[in-house]
């Protein structure tokens, strides 16, 4: 898997003309999420606190507030704040 595919984010922002740019950005997000807990220790290991902001959580959290998916939203939130 090809590392700067997983941050090509950018995708979800043509998702109005595209549906698989839209699908793939989801799909992007989610492997950010995946990886999170083992970046975040790395991050921590290299520069301590604070952690900066994490664009996988937020968009992926904003996408599913645009599908009406409000608890998945939610949870997405409360996993990011741990």
């Amino acid at each position: 898997m090809d590392i700067k595919r997983i941050y090509k984010i950018y995708n979800y922002r043509k998702r109005q003309k595209n549906i698989k740019l839209y699908n793939q950005a989801k799909e992007n997000c989610l492997r950010q999420i995946e990886i999170a807990e083992k970046v975040k220790k790395i991050f921590l290991e290299k520069f301590g606190a604070p952690l900066p902001s994490h664009y996988g959580f937020k968009q992926y959290s904003i996408i599913l507030q645009k599908e009406k998916k409000y608890e998945q939203a939610i949870s997405i939130c409360i996993l990011a704040q741990k």
